[in-house]
C-alpha cells in the first residue's frame, strides 16, 4: 500500500507483500521490486497511476488515505537464458554434444533441473552476472511497462545482418533509429543507476559495476563510480530494512516469548525514497565512463563452462586483500613490498596493458585496409592479452589464488593452437571454470574450437581429470538494453 501521503520522513511510504507466503523468498528480487517501484510511485502522478493499474479507477485523487489503504497486484514471469547455467545435464537429455551446434538446438529458457535423489534445484551457474542481468532487466522491464523510459526495439534475430551497421555507429553506444539519442540515453543513465544501486544493495556491497553495465550498454570499456555516489543511500536501505525485520519478523507473546510472523512484508520510508530518487538522478555525481567496444565483423567471441571444474567464490576478496596489502606507504613496507618483487608497480602495468588493449581494440573499428594490417593487429591482440595473463597469473601466485591455473594455462593455450584463434584465456576473477575465446569469425572454426575442445577431455580422463568443456551460446553483444518480442 502507497503511504506517501505523511509528512513524517520515517513513516512508510511502500509496503510490499508476495501473493503466497508459502513462496521461497529471494532477496535480489524483492529488493529491486522495493527500490523500483518505489521510484516508479515517487514519480508518478496519482491519475498515472490508475491509468496504469496501480490503483483501482474510483479512487479519490485527492484523498490520501484512500491511497494509503489501496491495494493492488502485479505480477511479473522471469525466466533466464540457457547461457547463465551449466547446459550439460540438458545436453545429455536431449541425446547432445558439447558442441557450439547442438548448444543451440537446446529449446530456450531452460529450468535448472533437478537432482533425482533429494528433488532439490541443481544451480550451477557459468559466472556471466547472472544475478545483475536479472537485476538490470527487471528495473529496465518496470520502467519501460511504467513510462518512466524509453528504449529502442531490438531484432536480436537480426544481430549478425547489422553488425556491419553497428560499425559505423561504434562512436556512438546508444545509437538507436526509433526514438531519440537524448531520450535513449537518459533511460538508459536511469536504468543504470538505479539497477547499480539495487544490485550493490541486494549484494550487501559495491562490486565492480561492470556486469550492471555491461547488461545496460552491452560491450564497451568500463570505469566504475565513486562509492560515495551511493553508499549513503544503502546505509539507509539497510537500516530501514533491519527495522522491517525485527517489526515483522517476531510476535510476542503474554509469557514473553515469540513466533515468527509476517517475515515477507518488506517496507520502505518516504526519506529513504527520497535519497533514492535524488541520487539515482543526480547524474553528474555519476562519474562511470562508458566508451563503446564493437568487435568487428571478423572478429568473434566464444565462452566456455568448464563443468567439474573448482569455484572459488573467495578468490576477489583475497585478491584484493593481496593488493591492500601490497599497497603499503612506509619507508621499512615499500622495501619489503620490492622485495617481494611484486605491488603496485604491477597493477601500473596492468593500466598500461588494459589501455594498449584498448587501443587495439578500437583500431579494428577504422584502421584495417589490407590482410598485412589484419595479421598485425590481431598479433598484437594476442601478444597484449598473453602478456595480461602472465600478469594475472603472477599475481595469482603472489596472492596465493589461482587466477590462471596450470590446467587453464594449457587449455588456453593449447586452444590458441587452433587455426584461426587469436586469443584464449580466462575470464571474470578467474578459476578453473571457464574460458574465452577470439576468434576469427567463422562457423567452422567455432565448430573446430569445440571439437577440440571435446577430445581434449577425453585425453584429460585418461589422466584422471573429469572437467568438461562447454561451449555457450552467446556471442559479443553488439546492442545495449532495449525491447525485443518476449518469447514466454
Amino acid at each position: 500500500s502507497n503511504t506517501s501521503s505523511s509528512s513524517s520522513s520515517t513513516v512508510p511510504f511502500l509496503t510490499l507483500k508476495p501473493r503466497y507466503l508459502d513462496q521461497p523468498s529471494n532477496s535480489y528480487i524483492e529488493k529491486t521490486l522495493i527500490v523500483t517501484l518505489s521510484t516508479i510511485f515517487h514519480s508518478t502522478s496519482p491519475s498515472q497511476l490508475i491509468q496504469l493499474g496501480l490503483l483501482p479507477p474510483n479512487i479519490n485523487t485527492n484523498n490520501h488515505q484512500q491511497q494509503q489503504q489501496s491495494q493492488q497486484a502485479l505480477s511479473i514471469q522471469l525466466q533466464a537464458d540457457n547461457d547463465f547455467y551449466s547446459s550439460i545435464q540438458h545436453l545429455q537429455t536431449y541425446n547432445l554434444q558439447p558442441l557450439p551446434n547442438d548448444i543451440l538446438k537446446l529449446p530456450k529458457f531452460l529450468p535448472c533441473p533437478i537432482d533425482s535423489v533429494n528433488d532439490k534445484v541443481i544451480i550451477s551457474k557459468t559466472g556471466l552476472g547472472s544475478s545483475a542481468a536479472l537485476i538490470t532487466a527487471l528495473v529496465g522491464s518496470l520502467f519501460v511497462y511504467f513510462n518512466l523510459v524509453q528504449l529502442e526495439q531490438l531484432d536480436l534475430s537480426k544481430d549478425d545482418d547489422k553488425k556491419e551497421e553497428d560499425q559505423e555507429q561504434s562512436t556512438n553506444i546508444e545509437n538507436t533509429s526509433t526514438i531519440s539519442t537524448n531520450t535513449n540515453t537518459h533511460s538508459k543513465k536511469l536504468i543504470h543507476n538505479t539497477s547499480q544501486l539495487c544490485h550493490s544493495f541486494a549484494q550487501g556491497k559495491i562490486g565492480s559495476g561492470f556486469d550492471v553495465s555491461a547488461a545496460v550498454y552491452g560491450s564497451h570499456f568500463y570505469t566504475r563510480f565513486d562509492k560515495d555516489v551511493i553508499l549513503h543511500v544503502m546505509d539507509q536501505l539497510t537500516n530501514d530494512f533491519e527495522q522491517n525485520n525485527n517489526e515483522n519478523s517476531t510476535d510476542k507473546k503474554k509469557d514473553g516469548t515469540s513466533t515468527v510472523t509476517d517475515t515477507a512484508t518488506i517496507t520502505i520510508c518516504k526519506q529513504t525514497v527520497q535519497l533514492i530518487v535524488e541520487c539515482i538522478h543526480d547524474y553528474q555525481k555519476w562519474n562511470s565512463i562508458v566508451e563503446p567496444l564493437n568487435l568487428p565483423d571478423n572478429m568473434e567471441l566464444l565462452m566456455a563452462d568448464i563443468c567439474g571444474g573448482s569455484e572459488s567464490p573467495s578468490m576477489a576478496k583475497k585478491v584484493l586483500a593481496w593488493k591492500k596489502k601490497m599497497m603499503m606507504t612506509t619507508k621499512e613496507e615499500e622495501e619489503e613490498k620490492n622485495n617481494g618483487g611484486v605491488g603496485a608497480e604491477e597493477w601500473k602495468n596492468f593500466e598500461k596493458i588494459n589501455h594498449e588493449l584498448k587501443t587495439l581494440f578500437q583500431k579494428t573499428t577504422y584502421s584495417i585496409e589490407t590482410i598485412e594490417d589484419e595479421n598485425t593487429l590481431w598479433k598484437d591482440i594476442c601478444t597484449c592479452i598473453k602478456r595480461t595473463r602472465q600478469n594475472l597469473k603472477q599475481m595469482g601466485e603472489n596472492a596465493g589464488v589461482p587466477i590462471e591455473p596450470d590446467e587453464q594455462t594449457k587449455l588456453a593455450n593449447d586452444t590458441m593452437n587452433i587455426s584461426g584463434v587469436i586469443a584464449a584465456g580466462v575470464p571474470g576473477a578467474g578459476g578453473y571454470d571457464a574460458l574465452f575465446v577470439l576468434y576469427k569469425n567463422d562457423d567452422e572454426i567455432r565448430n573446430r574450437i569445440g571439437q577440440f575442445w571435446m577430445e581434449w577431455c577425453e585425453e584429460q580422463k585418461k589422466d584422471g581429470g573429469r572437467g568438461i568443456v562447454c561451449p555457450l551460446a552467446c556471442k559479443s553483444a553488439r546492442y545495449g538494453q532495449g525491447l525485443h518480442q518476449s518469447e514466454f
